[in-house]
């Protein structure tokens, strides 16, 4: 068995420069963020996950005992199996932006995290990695063994143009 984990705790899709048009710390709902067609569902916590040894064990990162998201990647997840979420309906008037939030990585081997923006009537996603080409990752708070990692996806979107955010783990 391989414990791979991800766990996801605020997204801030901070488009179009200063203008804030996205907010979620999923402490009471997803924030309209809906499942990708994909292996298996994220799941939502706030104490402990299903796998001993995976997960944050003091909460999210926002206030401590909060709200998260999760990839369950132990049985029966295969190594390569893919959820996520999308963001739709957004719209941003200068044309530039960006997406930040917090990881946390625990487990033996954790997930991969990828980050795509398209436009909302394109057929294929463009993502990115988020380990390997994103220019911002930060560890930016510690509770005990608990490190949340800072990321920070910028992006150019079309002027007044419809677009998505897609979330995606892998494990």
């Amino acid at each position: 068995m391989f414990l791979k984990r991800l766990f996801f705790a605020l997204i801030s899709l901070q488009f179009c420069l200063s203008e804030r048009i996205f907010n979620c710390d999923f402490e009471t709902d997803w924030c309209g963020a809906e499942d990708i067609d994909s292996d298996f569902l994220l799941s939502e916590s706030n104490t402990d996950t299903p796998t001993h040894g995976t997960g944050p064990s003091l909460g999210d990162h926002t206030s401590g005992n909060g709200y998260f998201i999760f990839a369950e990647c132990s049985w029966p997840r295969v190594e390569g199996d893919k959820a996520g979420i999308v963001v739709s309906d957004l719209l941003c008037s200068t044309g530039l932006g960006n997406v930040e939030g917090y990881l946390n990585r625990k487990g033996s081997d954790p997930s991969q995290f990828r980050v795509a923006k398209r436009a909302q009537n394109d057929a294929f996603w463009e993502f990115q990695d988020w380990d390997e080409t994103l220019g911002i990752k930060t560890t930016v708070s510690k509770r005990g063994q608990e490190e949340w990692e800072f990321f920070r996806f910028d992006f150019e979107a079309k002027r007044d143009e419809k677009f998505e955010i897609v979330f995606e783990f892998t494990c």
